[in-house]
């Protein structure tokens, strides 16, 4: 199997493992995302969602950082091999599920580190840093069966990045679950939404 053909299946998974995820954190996992900051010896990362109560405030804004409460934050070392999930206990689905939640999370960071070698090896500039990823989930729907099934019949599509999501981020490059539909036109799926995001 080519580098190319793993990064998609890992992509797949990581969709996956994003959606059930969602489905753990209950309705503050509507909208989850996770950031990955890469430092020379690892990287730290961080999950946020929307608070319930400012949902229609960040669909009115998109951005709002007073919005968001954060899931956990984690830390890996390659010098010392170790990795660090810290949740925040004070959210009840974060206490009810946190075994399966690490377990998730764990296997999430997992493969983004594999996807992140993948990417800048075959479609960046290997000799630059390339700081954060952000990973996005959206539900649209409460019937989770129904975006199982959609995000099955869904393909994972990568492109160049060049829009300015806030100042001084820059994407250099995106992956989406997108549908195809019986024309071949390609089209976002009708009950969720996933992105895959590497800055420079």
């Amino acid at each position: 199997m080519g580098n190319k053909e793993i990064l998609f299946k890992k992509l797949d998974e990581i969709l996956n493992e994003m959606f059930k995820y969602s489905l753990i954190l209950g309705n503050i996992g509507k909208y989850v995302w996770i950031e990955i900051y890469i430092r020379d010896d690892g990287y730290n990362g961080r999950s946020f969602v929307i608070k319930p109560s400012k949902i229609q405030v960040f669909k009115y804004l998109n951005i709002c950082n007073e919005c968001r409460e954060d899931i956990y934050v984690s830390e890996y070392s390659y010098i010392n091999n170790s990795y660090n999930i810290y949740p925040n206990t004070s959210i009840r689905n974060v206490r009810k599920n946190i075994r399966e939640m690490k377990k998730l999370i764990s296997n999430i960071e997992t493969q983004v580190r594999d996807v992140y070698n993948i990417i800048v090896n075959s479609y960046l500039d290997p000799s630059r840093i390339y700081p954060k990823l952000l990973i996005y989930f959206r539900r649209d729907i409460s019937n989770g069966w129904k975006i199982f099934k959609e995000i099955r019949d869904s393909i994972i599509f990568g492109h160049t990045a060049s829009e300015k999501i806030k100042f001084n981020e820059q994407p250099v490059f995106r992956f989406i679950a997108l549908e195809e539909k019986k024309t071949g036109d390609l089209f976002y799926p009708k009950n969720y939404r996933f992105s895959f995001m590497v800055y420079g």
